[in-house]
């Protein structure tokens, strides 16, 4: 099944940077967290902020439990994408629902703001929404907080949840733009060169087909931004 992915969201953005050389190449590697294709990446943009920075602001963790992944093939060199396991852990989501998507995911973050708020929960990184269709093609959409070790209690509004999520590995890409001024075209973009680069190096076989998903680590009160684009590997018995 074709993936298609609907992205909206609301208050982030990213920046991505060249890599027109090898010390560009580098400063990219380095801040992205993955070696870059040489026509994968806009060389008018800065660089993203580095992951380990965001998580780990003012010696506390803000991310979820983490390890980067090689994602080398045995006969060649992988770029364009990287890979990381993430720990299981606590969420609280909400379902993105509507004929109006940009009103819908406004909405959606209200909620989940809201419930952080009343409960004097710390906010961590990152916000997640998920996009995925079902089998009569209509589109399902979800957005989530991490919590961490944070102590969660019911919530009252039945719109809300918490979560449980197992281990994952994602394969993930950087990308850069000004979230509100981008259009549909402009995140599918970012997914098909994220796709490409699998294919090219022989992991899109691997990907769980039919979700997307969006990890944005900063807000746009930050001086440098991070976002992501995430396909999941698939699970082995």
């Amino acid at each position: 099944m074709k993936l298609i992915f609907l992205l909206s969201l609301v208050l982030f953005t990213i920046t991505v940077g060249s890599a027109t050389n090898e010390d560009d190449g580098d400063a990219f590697k380095q801040a992205a967290g993955y070696t870059a294709c040489p026509d994968s990446v806009d060389d008018s943009k800065p660089l993203p902020e580095c992951v380990s920075n965001i998580c780990n602001r003012d010696g506390k963790s803000r991310c979820p439990g983490a390890e980067d992944l090689n994602p080398k093939k045995s006969n060649s060199t992988a770029c364009g994408y990287g890979m990381r396991k993430i720990e299981g852990g606590k969420w609280v989501g909400t379902e993105i629902s509507g004929r109006n998507s940009k009103m819908a995911t406004g909405l959606a973050f209200l909620r989940l703001t809201r419930y952080m708020n009343r409960k004097k929960l710390d906010f961590k990184v990152p916000t997640i929404t998920k996009h995925h269709f079902d089998k009569d093609g209509n589109r399902i959409a979800s957005m989530h907080f991490y919590l961490g070790d944070q102590e969660a209690t019911d919530p009252t509004n039945d719109a809300v949840t918490i979560e449980e999520w197992g281990e994952e590995v994602v394969y993930y890409r950087a990308f850069s733009g000004e979230v509100l001024k981008m259009s549909v075209d402009d995140w599918k973009k970012e997914f098909k060169t994220l796709k490409d680069a699998l294919e090219s190096s022989g992991e899109a076989e691997n990907v769980e087909s039919g979700l997307g998903i969006a990890a944005a680590f900063t807000s746009r009160k930050d001086p440098k931004k991070r976002l992501e684009v995430m396909v999941l590997q698939k699970k082995t018995d």
